[in-house]
């Protein structure tokens, strides 16, 4: 008897399991009504399930493009905090594929669209100028079409302008050495910004009123001049040369 109770049991839980199984929704499944969702903008819906997707993808295939369109709905949804590790995770374990470009273009997109102000830290701005540039060396076509050249010379602008912003809060408070530090980085890293001619002529005054570097402050107010904009500079640069020279 305790037999045919322990088998009626048994064949109860095989049958339980079996339904269960056979009305479990597939991966497959998930993935279609996530691009159901998605093609309605409806992308907070989608993203839980290419999020769902993800965990019972059963070819990396379908991990992938899951992957992509979870990255993509965080993105179309302006969540750009969500989009990065999104899109990094994606660049990771999916580098390479021929989506490689347009994920680099918006893992750098949604870096820039997270950028603080002036005078907040600028982690984001050089990871945006990062990418961007990386997007710029390995696929210089696509980069051209999407005007990268700009972008990178903004971000390179503003990151000069933050060096400048704290520069000019080390001269306040009588910092001066750590000030001509920021205004050197500035001449040696961000040549060609709105910032480097402003930069070299207060570091060269810098070097002339402490008496040392004279050589460099010449070559940096030489500089200046070779600027596109150098030539507004003339009048300040040549008073500067010339005592220079007087002093030398």
């Amino acid at each position: 008897m305790k037999r045919i109770v322990l088998l009626l049991i048994a064949s109860l839980m095989v049958f339980s399991c079996a339904g269960k199984n056979a009305g479990e929704i597939t991966a497959n499944e998930l993935f279609q009504q996530g691009l159901n969702q998605f093609s309605e903008k409806d992308y907070n819906d989608a993203a839980k399930l290419f999020e769902r997707t993800i965990m019972k993808a059963n070819t990396p295939e379908l991990a992938a493009s899951a992957q992509l369109f979870l990255a993509d709905s965080y993105f179309m949804m302006e969540d750009y905090a969500q989009a990065i590790p999104s899109y990094e995770q994606y660049l990771n374990i999916y580098g390479g594929s021929k989506e490689e470009p347009r994920v680099i273009y918006r893992l750098a997109t949604s870096y820039y669209r997270l950028i603080p102000s002036i005078d907040r830290d600028q982690t984001n701005t050089r990871k945006a100028l990062k990418q961007f540039e990386i997007l710029e060396k390995r696929y210089p076509e696509f980069a051209k079409e999407k005007n990268t050249d700009k972008l990178i010379n903004k971000l390179r602008n503003k990151l000069a302008r933050k060096e400048m912003y704290i520069a000019d809060f080390y001269f306040r408070i009588g910092e001066e050495e750590a000030a001509a530090a920021r205004l050197k980085n500035i001449v040696e890293n961000y040549k060609n910004t709105k910032m480097f001619p402003r930069a070299a002529l207060r570091l060269s005054e810098y070097f002339i009123e402490k008496g040392k570097h004279e050589t460099q402050a010449v070559t940096y107010l030489n500089s200046v001049l070779r600027q596109e904009n150098g030539k507004q500079y003339l009048s300040e640069v040549s008073e500067m040369l010339d005592k220079l020279q007087k002093d030398m």
